[in-house]
């Protein structure tokens, strides 16, 4: 209700601004629309937001993003920051992928996904992002922007579910 801050500032204590943390993220239309076949499907990643870093499950609802990674940055997030979320935390993807190049070059770009990726997230990305080629024909450049698709995912969530989901409040 507010009323402990009340009593606070009548003894002329210093009240911050309030909001929700340890709240899951919604996404925007485009995203949800996106993502809506991953809802459940939960992956490790390191995700990161104004100097607050995690390496934990991330988990696609429904409404957008959940998880212990998730719940924990939103601690640090502020309405309109991006997330950066790495899909592959102990890979180099451009090296990992230059190196199967070299030694597997028939071998199709989504189907090295799904060797270390959720197989519905793989084939996620490949839809979102294209380019499913044998890997003799990928590009540097195509492999740097693949890297990026994955060890450094910036994603703007729309907001967070708010009070209605939070565990705990931040400031006060």
């Amino acid at each position: 209700t507010g009323f402990g801050y009340d009593i606070a500032r009548q003894f002329g204590l210093e009240v911050t601004e309030t909001r929700a943390a340890l709240v899951p993220f919604t996404l925007t239309s485009h995203w949800k629309a996106r993502a809506a076949s991953l809802a459940g499907l939960s992956h490790e990643v390191v995700v990161r937001c104004n100097g607050g870093e995690y390496r934990e499950p991330m988990l696609f609802t429904h409404r957008g993003l959940s998880g212990p990674a998730m719940l924990q940055i939103s601690s640090y997030w502020q309405a309109g920051d991006a997330l950066t979320i790495d899909l592959l935390p102990d890979i180099d993807t451009f090296d990992a992928l230059a190196a199967a190049r070299r030694e597997t070059p028939k071998r199709r770009l989504s189907t090295w996904l799904a060797e270390r990726l959720p197989r519905r997230l793989a084939q996620a990305m490949v839809e979102w992002h294209g380019g499913d080629a044998p890997l003799a024909e990928c590009s540097n450049a195509t492999l740097t922007a693949w890297a990026g698709h994955l060890n450094d995912w910036h994603l703007k969530p729309a907001g967070t579910e708010g009070w209605r989901t939070a565990e705990v409040t931040l400031g006060g």
